[in-house]
């Protein structure tokens, strides 16, 4: 078992439970916002983005990078190259431009 298995098992299990909870913004009044997933939500989101990059010629085995801030997408697109069996490189975009080019020139990564 892995985690992308372990994924649509709880969403078979307990779909409507709450999977993540990430911040998105602020409302009108400046108060945080955020957004959420439910298992089923996330299964299915991630099967339809795993689906597109295998569709894209992504194959397993491969290393891509991933270079998106902290969101929702961010664990989506995570969950969805796990299914796809790919190495993911994550990077954080706050790290600087120098920072960015040495990890990629360290990391040679496939995309």
């Amino acid at each position: 078992m892995n985690i992308a298995s372990r994924l649509t098992e709880m969403a078979t299990q307990r779909p409507w439970q709450r999977a993540v909870v990430a911040p998105d913004g602020h409302d009108r009044w400046g108060r945080r916002k955020y957004t959420q997933l439910t298992f089923a939500q996330l299964d299915k989101e991630s099967n339809r983005l795993a689906n597109g990059f295998v569709n894209s010629g992504v194959q397993p085995g491969q290393k891509l990078v991933l270079f998106v801030p902290f969101s929702i997408e961010f664990i989506t697109l995570t969950f969805a190259l796990f299914k796809v069996g790919v190495t993911i490189v994550l990077i954080d975009p706050g790290m600087g431009r120098n920072n960015v080019f040495r990890c990629l020139e360290e990391v040679q990564p496939d995309g």
